[in-house]
């Protein structure tokens, strides 16, 4: 029996001859370069941003097949069964493939589960050809087939570009042929996991020639197997106390206008009640100090009082830009206030010539006192930007109140020179506040300083943030704010607390 194909056979011509006269959608004019953009938003196994927050948290409801999924980027190739240009792309443009991430907790070291892990693996390795990788690597009590993957991607470390990492018993031996095979690797996340090993373990991350970032968890006499020397970035975390003064002793070897940050979790309670740092005084040329604090314990403040002050008694940082130190909400809302070591920032300040480059001073989380503040700014022409607040119970568990009319009239510039003005370069001025000023007085020392010819690039910006209402507008006063923000030479921001907290 014979079947006649005319029919069908005309019917295809007639479709692709209608489908060639059909306008393409508006999507088809798109070029491949925005549609990999696209495709970049849509989905990637984790946020560029990973290697710098460190491990992500592990979701104990993940499953070994959600694991699958993720190594496998099944969205992306969701999208690639799409059309055939969109396949092409998501196939042929490795930078969509350069991101993976395993969390070996969840792994199974059945045969068939390690060769499902392995087949992925070395696809996505090859979609992302040459492509310089950014992997995380985190996964606790992480099994046998975990390590096979990750002796994988060693084979190709010369790609690595970033790398955030558990560094357990298992990865130190899956990792030990990297050491010399890391020329690109320029961000480097190490968290120590369970377990103790060699410091000689690190020895595979020597030879970076490349390393600029570095954050570090953990031990710190670990530093000295990294080449500090060429590194623009440094974070060393959860560090305690009495590792201070092994921090402080590194700094000399870190490059000019480095960045260093400490977040320090003051938790031992020998450290409260036997805290006698013994720290050899140094002198570091990096360019921006930040300390973070969180603590557990009951009087911590008056703790890091002393600590920051053994630092500052022991530093000396002639090119230092920017200093911050910040206070998590709730540490300041369960431990009380944290007093600022004025005195000892004196010394630092005259010891260091800070009047001729610091540039930057964030303050806001410190309980400081008028005149504290005051004989601090005076010695800081070149400030460019200034932080500080109020406090109240409600928030660290004490009421204290710096922005007040009293100190608004002292930062308000006159016609004087500016030997006579406290920081004449001032252009980003940030206040928390409880309102326990005038408006006039406020917006008459935003104006000053908007009005100002000295002001860098003829703006100036300033951002209150409020602990409770917002301030009374007064028509004359606001008037005159609207001209220099419709100039563009003020801008300002009056937020909430809350607002100003939340995450952009």
């Amino acid at each position: 029996m014979s079947f006649n194909f005319a029919p069908i056979t005309s019917a295809i011509a007639s479709f692709r001859k209608w489908i060639s006269r059909t306008p393409s959608a508006p999507i088809q004019k798109l070029p491949p370069e925005l549609l990999v953009e696209i495709f970049s938003i849509h989905w990637s196994p984790f946020d560029e941003d990973d290697s710098e927050a460190g491990l992500p948290e592990e979701d104990p409801s993940l499953s070994f097949r959600e694991e699958l999924e993720h190594l496998a980027h099944a969205p992306l190739l969701d999208l690639s069964t799409v059309c055939s240009q969109w396949h092409s792309i998501i196939l042929g443009t490795p930078s969509l493939w350069r991101k993976i991430r395993l969390v070996g907790s969840i792994w199974s070291d059945e045969p068939e589960d390690v060769a499902k892990v392995m087949q992925l693996l070395n696809a996505a390795l090859a979609r992302s050809n040459r492509y310089p990788l950014t992997l995380v690597l985190s996964g606790t009590e992480a099994k046998q087939s975990y390590a096979t993957a990750v002796q994988l991607l060693a084979s190709s470390s010369e790609r690595w570009k970033s790398l955030t990492i558990r560094y357990d018993g298992i990865m130190v031996a899956a990792l030990s042929s990297i050491e010399g095979h890391l020329p690109r690797l320029e961000s480097l996340f190490i968290e120590f996991g369970e377990g103790e090993f060699e410091q000689s373990a690190l020895d595979v991350f020597s030879s970076t020639p490349a390393l600029q970032i570095l954050y570090f968890y953990g031990l710190a006499d670990g530093f000295s197997k990294f080449p500090l020397r060429q590194l623009t970035s440094l974070t060393c975390l959860t560090i305690s106390s009495v590792q201070i003064p092994d921090i402080v002793a590194l700094t000399p070897s870190l490059r000019d206008g480095a960045s260093l940050t400490l977040e320090m979790f003051m938790m031992d309670d020998e450290v409260v009640w036997e805290l006698d740092l013994e720290i050899i005084p140094a002198t570091s040329s990096i360019g921006e100090l930040r300390i973070d604090v969180d603590t557990d314990q009951p009087f911590a403040g008056s703790i890091f009082k002393d600590v920051l002050g053994s630092m500052f008694s022991s530093l000396t940082l002639p090119l230092l830009e920017t200093m911050q130190l910040n206070i998590p909400r709730s540490t300041q809302l369960y431990q009380g206030s944290f007093p600022w070591p004025s005195q000892h920032f004196l010394a630092l300040s005259q010891r260091s010539s800070f009047s001729s480059h610091l540039l930057s001073l964030f303050l806001i989380d410190l309980i400081v006192t008028e005149a504290e503040l005051v004989e601090c700014l005076h010695g800081l022409q070149a400030l460019e930007s200034l932080s500080i607040g109020d406090h109240d119970k409600a928030y660290s568990g004490t009421d204290h109140h710096l922005i007040t009319d009293s100190l608004l009239t002292r930062l308000t510039r006159t016609n004087d020179s500016d030997s006579a003005v406290l920081i004449p370069r001032l252009r980003f001025f940030t206040c928390r506040s409880s309102l326990e000023f005038s408006d006039s007085k406020y917006y008459e020392c935003i104006c000053s300083r908007a009005s100002s010819d000295d002001v860098p690039e003829g703006c100036f910006e300033s951002d209150l943030v409020c602990l409770y209402d917002p301030p009374r507008e007064q028509e004359a006063v606001t008037s005159r704010v609207d001209e220099l923000c419709a100039a563009g030479r003020l801008k300002l921001q009056v937020i909430s607390q809350d607002t100003w907290l939340s995450p952009a």
